[in-house]
């Protein structure tokens, strides 16, 4: 985001300045805007005419390009959930009835194209714990599916929710059953801690 912000700024500038020394040129020639689309400028004029106009135009289409493409990255941005948001209710809220209900559309939790979510689990630990975990080259192990990321099972036990999709299809008409467990998990983590949770380790 701050490369494209740099592009757009430096585009503006090229541009306000391009138009500042065309302004200068017209004026030390004599040459007004109004003469661009007549037949008195000949010659040279004529031939650097018709050079500027390719280049400006090459440069607002560079400008909308750069522009179109902080937009599309600023609402990815925007969009994207953090672990913390998606996974982590410390302390546990007082929900002692429907937690999962409760939590999932609270959190606006849910599958693609707003389908309800199978399955979803709370964690009831502080950040810290679990960042301190991806620290710990002493949990890396294989995940089920391959990733760049480290793959990393807490060898402590944590307190979570499970919750398993009992009925409905689109959110937010679903229903969950809700499970106090307390099991290790196995997450993937990047250099700045804990990004996706592939799920609880059950006990053998």
């Amino acid at each position: 985001m701050e490369i494209i912000g740099g592009g757009c700024k430096l585009l503006k500038g090229l541009l306000k300045r391009f138009t500042s020394l065309f302004s200068r040129g017209q004026t030390s020639t004599g040459v007004g805007w109004e003469a661009l689309d007549g037949e008195s400028l000949t010659g040279e004029k004529a031939k650097s005419a018709n050079g500027i106009f390719p280049l400006l135009l090459l440069l607002v289409l560079i400008f909308l390009l750069m522009l179109g493409l902080s937009r599309g990255l600023g609402d990815d941005l925007a969009n994207e959930r953090t672990f913390k948001d998606e996974y982590i209710d410390y302390p546990k809220s007082n929900r002692l009835f429907r937690y999962c209900n409760s939590m999932m559309l609270l959190k606006r939790i849910r599958g693609p194209n707003d389908t309800c979510k199978r399955k979803h689990t709370f964690i009831h630990e502080k950040l810290d714990k679990l960042v301190s975990i991806c620290t710990n080259f002493t949990t890396i192990t294989t995940c089920k599916y391959p990733s760049r990321m480290d793959c990393h099972q807490s060898q402590m036990k944590l307190q979570l929710t499970d919750c398993r999709l009992i009925e409905g299809t689109k959110f937010p008409g679903c229903k969950y059953h809700s499970q106090p467990k307390f099991n290790s998990i196995l997450f993937n983590c990047d250099e700045l801690g804990p990004v996706y949770l592939y799920g609880i380790v059950e006990d053998s």
